[in-house]
């Protein structure tokens, strides 16, 4: 009875608990939600190089899928995260940093 072992007492921290995995699911769908109201290259830019597609990928490859230069890029992401950065917009984000 007082055979008990270590990892029997320890939790599994490699699965996430229900509450985790909700409110990563209602993060991604506000995310979803402000994307939107980007210009459709802009979300683009910014789902390829945050990685909600897959893998991050870097300005050049980017470019590569648009044909257009790095530079190009990077001025469509500024101006998508210019206009994410709308106060109104933050509020939407919050209080997911808060958690």
């Amino acid at each position: 009875d007082t055979d008990v072992k270590f990892f029997e007492c320890t939790p599994d921290t490699s699965i996430d608990i229900p509450e985790k995995i909700i409110s990563r699911e209602h993060m991604r769908n506000d995310l979803n939600k402000l994307l939107k109201d980007l210009d459709p290259k802009q979300r683009q830019v910014l789902l390829l190089r945050c990685g909600f597609e897959g893998r991050c990928m870097s300005l050049q490859e980017i470019g590569n899928v648009f044909d257009v230069t790095k530079q190009c890029i990077r001025k469509r992401e500024k101006k998508a995260f210019i206009q994410l950065k709308v106060e109104e917009n933050q509020k939407h984000l919050r209080h997911y940093l808060e958690q």
